[in-house]
């Protein structure tokens, strides 16, 4: 019973392509229910199996030869949708049509565009190359002029052919070696011959941007004398690997698809495109990300925010896949952080500048760190944290991917050339993965390091200042230090980077104990990070001890801003001496201790009424002889950092009347 139902859709789908094959004339398209069924059949067969091959041939002529309305055509033409494949002597069909001129402009945009899209399916490629003279003609129409932005599969074998059998040659070749954005210089004169504009002005040049001139750098294969038509007569269409081990056994021959946007949908696309590194590819993927990013977000056009959304979220995933930054992306943020307001798409556009590629200073300065200064002292405490962690990850990237990536280029070039000494070899070229023509910008790594890593901690002090010490706001900050104590274990940067005295202050003396406790637990870091560094320096370890003393001297030995040790605040001592003589605050210097200050008193207070008879008066001052029970249990509240940093630092005998401590100063020697 099933097979007789389908027997007769069958039948039903001959009749109808019956009909629109024996129209001879124009047909009216109103109360016509012959038409009107006849259309519906073939539509919903192309949208359950598709149609067979020898389906296309009768609908391509009826949909061009102008006897059904335009509405009718186009319909026809979207519902030219194969079950298997597309023989090729429907698309000569549709390219002999549009010889005709019969088909109004519209309805040749959309055979066009259907031939691009079912361009993977067509069964052969032998007749369609014969026919590119003839495409090519086609550039004096609008129609025609996206085109040759299509491919380049054959560029260089058509541009030689086109060299020795036609009068147009100087054209052709300019269309096959220039980028994606030269085809603006392909004009029509009045008597509908080819024409070339003169070559831009030196200016003009210059703002061309990279993703487009990075395309007409590709180096062109050399010409042979024998032009074979069917260059890639190897290559297998994406569409056709439907299994891994077809993607295995044809990893070398897999041809992308037309629509080269595909690769953000596909996993299995951006896996190829990482291990093919095509140059081609490349080119086509810049060419339409750009032309994308510019319409939808700095052309003014109507605002789509699910939509663009979705697209940056497709290419956060593509930058985290590659491991590498977008240079087409990075131009686009240079100028869309211009006219920011902060809001839109925010975790996603911090998201894409963490990815950035290693610049120097002064240019990551101008594509991105300035922009992103004006907003972050003008927007939300908020605003500020996710500003602060979009730069800790990308000097986390830049540590991580980034440097090694240079330092692995800067090994084969020693490699080539033994003469060249490490001066000369320091400024280096950036290369990166699957996008080398990119980028081009002479860096040093370790340099722009720490030139960021000041800049950073710069809008960390002054962050803290705008906004009152922000709990969410210092957190923020010490990631950003815990990232620059990880730098040597971790990632295996060779210098070990301190952050600067101002923001170590803003956290010591702050309220937040969870912020003290992880300062501690970051100088431990420090101090394995100091061992494990033999070329360390000595302004670095010295800066070190000073700060060590700082701290044990705030929170341990109740001697803040005492002039008898050399810390690095030592010079405030000085200072602050006469305010101190005049308070009326009784021992001021204890008053950053972990018995007194203000970030421990809560502490301090819940410890004495669960420890002293209730009704008896306490004072933090008697926490001093029973310390090693109140560490005990400032690591019940998870205060481990402070216990870590006295256990690392703090060198403590026990004697049978007390207990003496001392600190190790000088833990951390120069080598």
């Amino acid at each position: 019973m099933s097979s007789g139902k389908a027997n007769r859709k069958k039948n039903d789908l001959s009749e109808a392509v019956q009909y629109f094959a024996k129209c001879k004339a124009k047909v009216v398209v109103k109360g016509n229910l012959e038409l009107q069924t006849s259309l519906e059949i073939i539509k919903n067969a192309s949208q359950k199996s598709g149609l067979e091959p020898f389906h296309f041939v009768p609908l391509l002529d009826a949909a061009a030869s102008g006897f059904f309305a335009q509405t009718v055509s186009r319909q026809l033409i979207r519902a030219l949708v194969p079950s298997s494949s597309i023989p090729q002597e429907a698309i000569v069909k549709a390219i002999s049509w549009m010889s005709t001129n019969k088909p109004p402009i519209a309805i040749q945009c959309l055979l066009l565009r259907w031939i691009l899209v079912v361009y993977d399916y067509i069964d052969g490629y032998d007749k369609l190359h014969a026919l590119y003279g003839i495409i090519f003609l086609f550039l004096d129409s609008q129609v025609m002029m996206f085109f040759g932005l299509y491919d380049r599969k054959w560029k260089s074998e058509v541009r030689t052919m086109m060299e020795k059998s036609s009068s147009e040659s100087r054209t052709l070749a300019s269309l096959g070696t220039s980028g994606p954005t030269r085809t603006e210089d392909l004009c029509v004169s009045k008597s509908h011959q080819l024409g070339v504009k003169p070559p831009p002005k030196k200016k003009q040049r210059l703002s061309i941007p990279i993703a487009h001139s990075a395309s007409a750098e590709i180096q062109q294969t050399e010409h042979t004398d024998q032009v074979s038509l069917c260059v890639n007569c190897n290559r297998v269409p994406f569409v056709q690997i439907d299994t891994f081990t077809s993607m295995l056994d044809n990893i070398n021959k897999i041809e992308f698809p037309s629509q080269v946007a595909a690769c953000l949908q596909n996993p299995v696309l951006q896996h190829l495109m990482a291990y093919s590194a095509d140059k081609v590819v490349a080119a086509r993927f810049n060419f339409w990300l750009q032309h994308t990013l510019t319409e939808e977000f700095l052309n003014n056009a109507p605002l789509r925010m699910e939509d663009n959304e979705m697209l940056l979220k497709k290419l956060v995933d593509f930058t985290d896949f590659l491991q590498e930054g977008i240079p087409v992306v990075e131009n686009f943020l240079s100028s869309y952080l211009l006219t920011w307001n902060g809001l839109d798409y925010c975790p996603l556009i911090f998201r894409l500048i963490s990815r950035c590629h290693l610049y120097g200073f002064q240019d990551l300065n101008d594509l991105i760190l300035e922009p992103l200064r004006q907003l972050y002292f003008s927007s939300s405490v908020y605003f500020k944290c996710q500003c602060l962690f979009a730069l800790t990850e990308l000097l986390r990237n830049y540590a991580a991917n980034e440097c090694p990536r240079l330092q692995e280029q800067l090994g084969m070039i020693s490699s080539e050339d033994q003469t060249t000494t490490e001066t000369q070899l320091q400024p280096m070229i950036s290369l990166c993965g699957i996008f080398p023509d990119q980028v081009n910008v002479t860096v040093q790594p370790l340099s722009v390091l720490q030139r960021l890593v000041a800049y950073v901690d710069h809008l960390a002090v002054l962050g803290l200042l705008l906004e009152e010490n922000n709990s969410l706001l210092m957190y923020s900050a010490i990631n950003f230090i815990e990232l620059l104590a990880d730098w040597n274990l971790r990632l295996k940067v060779e210098a070990v980077t301190l952050p600067s005295e101002h923001l170590v202050r803003r956290i010591l003396f702050s309220s937040s104990s969870v912020a003290i406790s992880s300062l501690c637990m970051v100088f431990c870091r420090y101090k394995e990070a100091f061992v494990q560094t033999p070329s360390r320096k000595r302004e670095s370890v010295n800066m070190f001890n000073d700060m060590l003393v700082d701290i044990c001297d705030a929170l341990w030995r109740n001697k803040a801003f005492s002039n008898q040790t050399q810390g690095s605040l030592r010079n405030m001592g000085s200072e602050l001496a006469p305010s101190f003589q005049t308070c009326s605050i009784s021992y001021p210097t204890s008053r950053f201790s972990i018995f007194q200050g203000q970030a421990f008193l809560p502490y301090a207070w819940k410890f004495l009424v669960l420890t002293q008879p209730k009704g008896k008066k306490v004072h933090p001052n008697q926490l001093k002889t029973v310390k090693d029970t109140y560490l005990d249990f400032l690591e019940q509240e998870h205060l481990r950092g402070i216990i870590q940093f006295i256990g690392t630092f703090v060198m403590r005998k026990t004697t049978s009347s007390r207990t003496t401590e001392s600190l190790q100063e000088g833990s951390v020697q120069h080598s």
